[in-house]
């Protein structure tokens, strides 16, 4: 199989890769800058509401002496802070009483307390003025919930993040395809190498049991030449052979050993007092203790067994 196309088939797969974690990290971003979003949102509301809360504790008292003046300096000292709009204090019937118009916005002539509404980048918190039990008006505050020149900057900032995160992934997905060719590469040489071992193994087994295969009949050949040869000892020299279980207490016992004892194949002679009760009487002790030596010495019985 050519080595090219095989390789480039993984690259194409990690430049997808690198691709799509360059995306995941995109929306990673957006999530962030959302929940940033709803952060900011949250802690503009705070403060708006703690602003026109404040503003009401202090306009309550002019309020109660009908002193339009004295309300409309405590909301001219809202100029200060510049994300404020629009800023507005009500009587009892919902009519302005001092309104200032800070950033170009307009304080409506008719007020209801309700809840906060976001409109676009802007806020709108109305809270009611009491003093005591009673409820001589309310406040109307229209705030920036940030102005366009922060906003721009920041999110500037975390699409900048965004690109270079995405730089640094789509470089590491190309190289990353070179080190898995180079991967594939290697592991390619490592199989054939793996298969040339294997092979020169295999050759080496074959031959090692050929060679045990050839000592193996050499051994059974020498063995069956030294058996024959001891066959033939025995039979120029009439000796017979015998072998003892000693755990069973069996005994085999060769032809021509049965035979010296006038014995054929089928008469009874396979338990060791088969043949000591065919030992002469004054033998019986020293064939005994000739046993009991070769036996504690782990050795064969050399003496002579006689009838």
């Amino acid at each position: 199989m050519p080595a090219w196309p095989s390789l480039r088939a993984p690259s194409r797969l990690t430049s997808h890769f690198a691709v799509a974690v360059a995306l995941a990290v995109l929306l990673a971003g957006l999530l962030m800058a959302m929940l940033n979003e709803s952060q900011l949102r949250g802690q503009k509301l705070r403060e708006a509401t703690a602003q026109a809360e404040i503003l009401a504790g202090s306009v309550a008292g002019a309020l109660a002496f009908d002193d339009p003046e004295t309300a409309a300096q405590y909301v001219d000292a809202l100029h200060a802070n510049r994300d404020v709009e629009a800023v507005g204090v009500y009587d009892s019937q919902g009519r302005l009483v001092a309104g200032s118009a800070i950033g170009g916005g307009r304080a409506p002539a008719v007020n209801r307390v309700g809840s906060p509404a976001f409109d676009g980048p802007r806020l709108t918190v109305t809270v009611p003025v009491r003093q005591g039990n009673s409820t001589l008006g309310s406040v109307y505050l229209r705030t920036v919930i940030e102005p366009w020149p922060r906003r721009a900057a920041r999110y500037a900032a975390v699409g900048a993040l965004i690109l270079m995160a995405s730089l640094v992934i789509a470089i590491f997905g190309v190289s990353n395809a070179s080190l898995a060719a180079a991967h594939r590469r290697l592991q390619s040489e490592m199989v054939e190498r793996a298969k040339a071992e294997e092979a020169l193994r295999l050759s080496q087994k074959a031959e090692a049991e050929a060679q045990l295969a050839i000592a193996t009949e050499r051994g059974r050949s020498a063995l069956h030449q030294s058996e024959q040869q001891l066959e033939m000892a025995l039979h120029a020299g009439r000796l017979g052979a015998w072998v003892l279980d000693l755990a069973s207490g069996r005994m085999i016992a060769s032809e021509l050993f049965r035979a010296n004892f006038g014995l054929g194949v089928e008469d009874p002679f396979d338990r060791y007092a088969h043949l000591v009760a065919r030992v002469h009487p004054e033998d019986r002790a020293r064939q005994q203790r000739e046993m009991d030596t070769a036996i504690a010495q782990h050795t064969d019985l050399a003496a002579s067994t006689a009838p």
